[in-house]
């Protein structure tokens, strides 16, 4: 990590230069920035390494810095116009996780595709600089989540919230589906089984499952977490999580839900939806009766 430190300080974005010349920072740069034209100048922190602590591994939180072409003020300026007035600029943060000596995992604070590949794209240059026999995997499946997660999710949050290992599925603020016709539906507003459409889908068993907004409370650490799970593994936090008996300050909020998440409760609910034979053996029969019996009493109950 030192070496990735060191190739990325050598290689620092500088504010308000010449010319459009991308570059590397850390998450303690000043946020606001981002987004307007690269004319502000503001202060480049350099990358941060932390150690090991409380159950997460050592880690390193670095920022990357482009600046692309604002299409709303190109057709106002015109192609002849000055670049910094057409250009604005980007970030994403990237946050690399050691899970032994030479390996580690990675995630960027980017879900848009140019921006991810952008990062990514940096991110493996940088590795490159310091040794070129390094392989930087992109996207890979260990960490999806399948539909079958997902539906398990949503069961488990309408009959035994408690799905073990200290974690309470307490809320399910969205869940989204697809059909086999590729038709999309989002069941916003708190996703239950008394949504008559959604009861529908889950009877008809034609529908895949995910992403899903939720809310898991958790012991370790003691927390409620919002947040919102995709099927490609990557998640987005929210500032309305809250841990408990536990100050946290607004500038550390951020770093330390992406580390929670994805270093404790990810792994923990993957781990306990793996291991769910009860699950696994009926409980998706017994979602599909339980959605078709309350599609029947609600169209009952409509026909009254």
């Amino acid at each position: 990590m030192e070496d990735l430190v060191a190739h990325a300080k050598r290689n620092k974005y500088v504010p308000d230069s010449s010319k459009d010349k991308p570059g590397w920072g850390s998450p303690l740069d000043e946020g606001m920035v981002v987004g307007l034209a690269p004319v502000l100048k503001f202060t480049v922190h350099d990358p941060l390494i932390l150690e090991p602590e409380d159950g997460l591994p050592r880690r390193l939180r670095l920022r990357y810095y482009w600046e692309a072409t604002d299409p709303r003020a190109k057709r106002r300026f015109g192609t002849g116009a000055n670049w910094k007035d057409i250009s604005v600029l980007l970030a994403a943060d990237l946050l690399l996780y050691e899970e032994r000596p030479g390996v580690y995992t990675g995630l960027a604070t980017a879900r848009e595709g140019t921006q991810f590949r952008m990062a990514t794209n940096a991110l493996r240059a940088l590795t490159k600089s310091v040794d070129d026999r390094v392989l930087l995997r992109v996207e890979t499946l260990a960490e999806a989540l399948s539909e079958d997660f997902f539906l398990w999710l949503f069961y488990r949050f309408q009959t035994s919230a408690n799905v073990g290992s200290g974690l309470l599925i307490n809320a399910m603020h969205e869940l989204s589906s697809q059909d086999r016709q590729f038709r999309n539906a989002k069941f916003s507003k708190e996703a239950t089984i008394d949504r008559i459409e959604l009861a529908a889908l889950i009877a008809l068993g034609k529908a895949s499952f995910g992403p899903a907004k939720t809310g898991i409370t958790s012991t370790a650490p003691d927390a409620l977490f919002e947040v919102e799970l995709h099927t490609d593994g990557g998640f987005q936090p929210f500032r309305t999580t809250h841990y408990e008996n536990l100050a946290v300050d607004s500038g550390d909020l951020g770093p330390k839900m992406i580390d929670d998440i994805w270093v404790k409760v990810l792994p923990a609910l993957r781990r306990l939806h793996r291991d769910d034979s009860a699950w696994h053996a009926d409980g998706r029969a017994k979602l599909h009766e339980l959605a078709l019996t309350q599609v029947k009493t609600l169209l009952d109950l409509r026909a009254v």
